[in-house]
């Protein structure tokens, strides 16, 4: 059984369109990136935790392995998708800024 989460992410339906350009019975499925609102296919998105999980141990003693798998599981109202292009950019900042 196939579950779905709603995240902080739009899903859009499309009929798929064939070499005329004319609508067919395939409908193709795409996400808008909550940083740039350009549309992808689910194999070009990646769910992301709006707040970071946590400081690195470089700034912040480390706390427990229970915390951190808490923090990891977080609500569905902290994950967010992003197009890998935006999600890179924004791990890059959150690492940069002592996240992980």
């Amino acid at each position: 059984m196939e579950r779905e989460l709603t995240l902080n992410a739009a899903k859009l339906s499309r009929f798929k369109l064939n070499a005329n350009g004319e609508e067919t019975k395939q409908k193709v499925v795409f996400y808008v990136c909550r940083a740039c609102a350009g549309e992808f296919k689910l194999s070009e998105v990646q769910v992301d935790h709006i707040e970071p999980v946590g400081k690195t141990p470089q700034y912040q003693e480390w706390v427990a392995w229970g915390w951190y798998i808490a923090k990891m599981f977080s609500p569905v109202s902290n994950l967010q998708v992003l197009c890998k292009p935006c999600h890179k950019v924004k791990g890059a900042e959150d690492r940069h800024n002592g996240y992980y």
